[in-house]
């Protein structure tokens, strides 16, 4: 967004379309800044963010690349144009003259100018059916904001009477081609478009900057132009827990901010009692602890059965932690992330013993998950009692996704699911107790168990950058450096094993005195390990194939097989695909009866019953088979 020219025009661009996507209140705010009437935020030093930029302009290069090879010397490439009314609306004349060109059949970077908008499209393919607007994203599925700025392009185009193909093209960031047809989002994006024009000429045509809770202005309450106001008008999301629409409802019974919300006590319209306690409640511990700082983090006991419930200690008993990048990918296939390190803590002798399954590549992330595995269940035999303690599902997920990745250990994994073995302390949490603090990750909850950590890497996206430096040390044979890094992420790793260790001990020790009681390092109780199920002979046949065909592949990278070793590949995965794509059903619903409903993912075709009668018992309708209530 910028003013452009003596008449200080101002024109948005692809940028603002996705801004808006996500945060109205955030654009405005943009607009305040550009009009002099609000300071520009300092820019944070991200990292993360810096090598996701490093990525996305490698995909798009590899995209390049590829557009060359299919049009050699068809491809015409144009430089970002200046800024100036002149510039822009030359680059515009330029990139319409190309693609009525016979000699042109791809245009790399084109901009479009209409005198209030300018964008960049990555690329523009000719087709039989006309030009193909096309964009690269990182993303591995895609998101209103790209949808919105390749119908941006495509609808420029047509502005220009130049023929479109039917579909806008996004490359995501696994290589995967998705198609939009422009009867769909071009519309969506005029109407945007047209908001988006109407909204921000309003707002600089009234004084002063954007205030906070104006109903004009949608707002995510989370981006870095909401959080300094949401502090300031001691709104309702800072309240740990309140849901969008559960905080509209309040706003229209009269409760705008937490200070109101921790007194209140009459009904609020569609609220239900105990949610409302429940919010009640946790606006008023906050503000203890907001009044008194000193005093430290505050917590309470809301359901001491669940404490109850927990499984008494074991000296077996493991805590559990990954480390993983999302954005890593193996030259020659789409599947993105990698689970570098499965870090586990042993309390047996009493004093905490840290092990670690590192892996750097695909073929070592599957062998370190094999190891894990068979050490857990070796663990197992000593101490069949044995859970291993983690914060949040992403352990569960991950080691579910790596077995089906792999096409190892998933009947083992699934049978440690099935025991009950893994035990999410972020569940209990949630259900048993009441923290004075805005967010329940396990690093807010330190303080109460734990002091303050002093390691070089503080969370996981820190981890992530030092992973990526790590390998390029290594690659670069820096060796010292290299060890360096990956020390750090291990020291990490270890804090937030010991971390859940000690949460585990301290849930224990609010639970009830008739609860369980016992050290984490003390005997074990004579427990008989659960019997396992047995795959039927159908499974270990296709099992035992699967594994015959992944063996002929062994030690070849996906960027080096031949055709007849990628057709091995194809024919390897599609011997248990379908067993392996009705498993994600499955978990999701078993996942559901682990956590409180509140952290439920959103699924479609998923409803909550909250109250029910029956108003006929069993019976057997006439002409029925069998019996209906």
């Amino acid at each position: 967004m910028f003013l452009l020219g003596d008449d200080r025009r101002l024109v948005i661009s692809a940028s603002d379309l996705r801004t808006a996507a996500g945060c109205e209140f955030a654009l405005v705010r943009e607009l305040d800044v550009v009009l002099g009437r609000a300071q520009p935020a300092a820019p944070a030093d991200d990292p993360m963010a810096r090598r996701v930029i490093d990525l996305g302009n490698e995909h798009e290069q590899a995209e390049l690349r590829r557009l060359a090879r299919s049009h050699p010397g068809r491809v015409v490439q144009f430089e970002r144009p200046g800024y100036s009314p002149d510039d822009l609306a030359r680059a515009h004349a330029e990139t319409i003259a190309a693609l009525r060109s016979d000699d042109t059949e791809v245009v790399y970077q084109a901009t479009f100018f209409d005198g209030g908008f300018v964008g960049h499209a990555d690329f523009l393919e000719r087709t039989d059916v006309g030009w193909l607007v096309s964009d690269t994203k990182l993303a591995r599925t895609e998101s209103v904001p790209a949808l919105l700025q390749i119908a941006a392009y495509a609808s420029m185009l047509q502005e220009a009477g130049v023929p479109t193909a039917p579909v806008a093209r996004l490359v995501v960031g696994s290589g995967d081609v998705r198609d939009f047809a422009l009867d769909d989002i071009v519309p969506v994006y005029r109407t945007r478009r047209a908001r988006l024009d109407a909204a921000l000429l309003e707002h600089r045509s009234s004084p002063g900057p954007a205030r906070w809770g104006d109903p004009r202005w949608l707002a995510c309450g989370r981006c870095e132009a909401c959080e300094p106001e949401v502090e300031a008008a001691r709104d309702l999301l800072l309240v740990a827990g309140v849901r969008a629409p559960t905080r509209r409802r309040l706003i229209d019974a009269g409760v705008t901010t937490i200070d109101e919300l921790a007194v209140r006590t009459d009904p609020v319209a569609d609220v239900r009692g105990a949610t409302l306690e429940r919010l009640r409640e946790q606006a008023r511990l906050q503000l203890e602890q907001e009044r008194d700082p000193a005093g430290g983090v505050r917590s309470e006991v809301t359901d001491p059965d669940t404490l109850r419930r927990m499984p008494p200690p074991s000296a077996g008993d493991v805590f559990f932690d990954f480390e993983g990048d999302p954005l890593w990918s193996e030259r020659g296939s789409r599947t993105w992330g990698l689970e570098y390190l499965f870090g586990i803590v042993e309390v047996d002798t009493g004093t905490p013993a840290f092990r670690t399954f590192w892996a750097h590549d695909r073929d070592a992330e599957r062998q370190a998950l094999v190891d894990f595995v068979t050490w857990l269940n070796t663990r197992r035999a000593r101490w069949p009692d044995l859970h291993v303690y983690h914060y949040a599902a992403y352990e569960t997920a991950a080691l579910l996704r790596l077995a089906a990745r792999h096409g190892v250990c998933e009947d083992e994994v699934d049978q440690l699911l099935r025991d009950g073995v893994f035990v999410d302390l972020y569940a209990v949490v949630r259900s048993a107790i009441r923290v004075s603090q805005r967010s329940y990750s396990i690093k807010k909850l330190e303080p109460l168990y734990m002091p303050a950590r002093e390691a070089a890497v503080t969370n996981a996206a820190d981890s992530i950058v030092v992973y990526h430096q790590f390998m390029a040390a290594r690659d670069a044979e820096r060796h010292a450096e290299a060890t360096r890094l990956l020390e750090e992420i291990a020291d990490y790793n270890r804090d937030d094993c010991v971390s859940t260790w000690m949460l585990r001990d301290w849930l224990l020790a609010q639970a009830p005195v008739s609860g369980a009681a016992g050290s984490a390092a003390g005997p074990a109780a004579e427990v008989e390990a659960p019997a396992a199920q047995t795959p039927s002979e159908q499974r270990l046949a296709l099992l035992e194939l699967e594994t015959l065909l992944r063996g002929r592949l062994a030690g070849v990278k996906p960027h080096e097989r031949s055709a007849e070793q990628q057709a091995v590949a194809l024919v390897a995965s599609s011997v248990l695909f379908h067993a392996r794509e009705d498993k994600p059903v499955w978990q999701a619903h078993f996942e559901r009866l682990r956590l409180p409903v509140g952290d439920w993912r959103p699924s479609e075709g998923v409803f909550l019953v909250e109250s029910g009668e029956v108003t006929q018992g069993w019976h057997k309708p006439p002409r029925a088979r069998s019996s209906r209530r």
